[in-house]
């Protein structure tokens, strides 16, 4: 009777602090089970029709819906020209900001981002991109967060003369009342998934467009492509894998520098 009372009284003690630990990671499976639309961000996104483009920015460049979830950058807005500029000055940590969320397990996003070209005669970087995939857009900084992004890389390399789209995750943690945010350095995906090179020197922008099919993703880049799925991260990088999904929220990143954005959109698609 004792030992059956110990072992009841342990299994309490750990479903408890099961309940405790991981409550947020219950919480995203749940909503991502119920992907419907009705909590789409702008809230009118939610009624608008399937294969129509949505644009998330207003002529004045003002987003239609924004909300920072990381670092201390600020927008700024350009008409004419037609431009969205995040201003990040912190030259170790990224600025991240949410423009919208389909609330779908099928959308397309779509942007334009500044051909970033490194300055040799300035130590300003000027790094950024864009992000996909950040869970509990709603309620966007109560816990850690995972999400997919895309570095605007035009540096050459290997295989990449005039540089490449590089594909990888944020790992944050946000601030809150009583807790210092902090976020790990961009980690890319395993190489075979990582890099689409650009087809050209770099132009004036880089459009970039990110196709999410429930678990699969294909990002598109000046007629390159690289396509992957989640259970093919989960077997290939299983830790970097954890609490990730490509539908949440998407948005733009910018770090050591000014990154400039235009032509930002969802559009819906059908299964």
């Amino acid at each position: 009777m004792l030992v059956g009372g110990l072992f009841l009284a342990a299994l309490v003690i750990a479903l408890a602090a099961l309940a405790i630990v991981r409550p947020w990671h219950e919480k995203a499976s749940l909503e991502l089970d119920v992907l419907d639309g009705s909590k789409a961000l702008p809230e009118s996104l939610a009624k608008h029709p399937v294969d129509t483009v949505f644009s998330l920015l207003k002529t004045d460049m003002e987003p239609l819906w924004q909300k920072p979830v990381f670092g201390a950058g600020e927008l700024a807005p350009w008409a004419p020209p037609q431009r969205l500029d995040l201003v990040s000055v912190d030259p170790d940590a990224p600025t991240l900001r949410l423009l919208g969320n389909a609330h779908r397990r099928h959308f397309d996003f779509a942007i334009d981002v500044d051909a970033l070209v490194h300055r040799p005669d300035t130590k300003v970087k000027c790094i950024g991109g864009v992000i996909f995939g950040w869970q509990r857009p709603h309620r966007a900084t109560d816990g850690p967060r995972k999400c997919f992004a895309i570095h605007v890389d035009n540096r050459p390399s290997i295989g990449a003369p005039h540089g490449a789209a590089v594909i990888g995750v944020f790992d944050v943690t946000p601030a809150s009342e009583g807790r210092k945010g902090s976020i790990r350095p961009f980690v890319p995906l395993p190489e075979a998934k990582a890099r689409i090179p650009f087809a050209q020197p770099a132009p004036a922008w880089r459009s970039l467009k990110v196709q999410v099919r429930d678990q699969a993703v294909r990002i598109e880049t000046e007629g390159n492509s690289q396509e992957f799925e989640l259970p093919w991260l989960r077997q290939a990088e299983r830790f970097l894998a954890e609490n990730l999904a490509p539908h949440g929220g998407v948005g733009i990143w910018a770090q050591d520098g000014n990154v400039t954005f235009r032509n930002a959109s969802i559009t819906i698609r059908n299964p």
